[in-house]
């Protein structure tokens, strides 16, 4: 999905997605729980909807961009099933957590840089990542975007976020977008 949203941004081409992949965030983040027939249903019928795009390094992204925690959680979801408890999920968080390496960036909004090493940095333009709600109020084309950094994080508090997260216990509401 991201490669040919990449290659038609700007453009008056539009496309439909089949959620036939792991997570379908993108899908999920639009339409709701995967489900091929609904996809085809609204592809027929013609519908559509505009979505933000964000870029990193000149590259544009459409759902979520992310750095340390969420990229080292898809990539342990990619050896095995997603977990289907909230405590299952948590104690997955924890381990990868653990697992985590903290790299320094430098964050720069308007013409200040602010040198951060976070274990949790995401940007969602869209609800969804790894299969699960991470910024409910991230809207698809509200030309808004919601920014989650959590410097302090350590293995106990993301394992309590993701197992929250699952459950649909928000931490965050959409009265803030930068945290």
């Amino acid at each position: 999905v991201n490669l040919v949203a990449r290659s038609i941004v700007g453009s008056p081409i539009r496309f439909g997605t089949l959620p036939l992949g792991r997570f379908n965030n993108f899908f999920r983040s639009l339409i709701g729980p995967p489900s091929p027939k609904t996809a085809l249903m609204a592809i027929t019928a013609g519908e559509t909807v505009n979505v933000d795009c964000g870029k990193v390094s000149g590259q544009p992204f459409f759902t979520a961009f992310a750095l340390g925690f969420i990229p080292t959680l898809a990539e342990a979801l990619a050896h095995r099933s997603s977990p289907g408890w909230g405590l299952t999920w948590s104690r997955l968080a924890a381990r990868v957590a653990s697992e985590t390496t903290r790299a320094p960036l430098g964050l720069r909004i308007d013409s200040r840089t602010f040198e951060i090493s976070p274990l949790l940095m995401n940007v969602h333009l869209l609800s969804h990542a790894v299969g699960l709600p991470f910024a409910p109020s991230a809207n698809p084309d509200d030309r808004r975007f919601e920014v989650i950094v959590d410097i302090d994080a350590h293995g106990a508090s993301l394992s309590r976020y993701v197992r929250d997260v699952f459950k649909r216990r928000y931490l965050y509401d959409d009265g803030i977008h930068l945290y």
